[in-house]
């Protein structure tokens, strides 16, 4: 809190030409600060050396950011899971042949973006996995950054 110990000047007196009336300026009110008390009040409150360096204001990120990495991953492996099955449970022969109705249909069956595009983003979130595991246990193995 800044300091208002500052005692108000007295009004300025002006002559109107009939009467004096007291003209009232800023410095007379209670609510402002003069800047010398300000200033002498931050010169007092620095020092040389900044302070607090040396102590953890929080958490790593590895640790505070486990659910949000790990959600996308959960997420991710049964959306994986889900369009694999998919594509296993898939007719992906081309051309399809319907013996029954002695047909053969040509088609695109055998493209597997579906399923190259599933490995990516599962690949993704692995990494994604992996470094926050790598982080984890770099802090817990090297007693000098470990602070939990």
């Amino acid at each position: 809190m800044i300091p208002a110990t500052h005692s108000p000047a007295a009004p300025t007196i002006v002559p109107d030409g009939k009467s004096l009336i007291k003209a009232h300026t800023l410095a007379d009110s209670k609510m402002i600060v003069q800047d010398e008390e300000t200033e002498e009040w931050l010169r007092n409150l620095a020092t040389d050396k900044p302070c607090g360096l040396d102590d953890q204001i929080e958490d790593a990120y590895s640790i505070r950011a486990t659910p949000q990495v790990m959600g996308p991953v959960v997420d991710t492996t049964q959306f994986v899971q889900q369009t694999v099955e998919t594509g296993i449970n898939s007719s992906n022969d081309n051309p399809l042949m319907v013996v029954e109705e002695n047909e053969a249909v040509h088609n695109a069956n055998f493209h597997g973006q579906y399923i190259s595009n599933a490995m990516d983003q599962l690949a993704i979130v692995l990494v994604n996995m992996c470094n926050l595991s790598d982080r984890r246990n770099d802090r817990l193995l090297h007693p000098s950054v470990t602070t939990w």
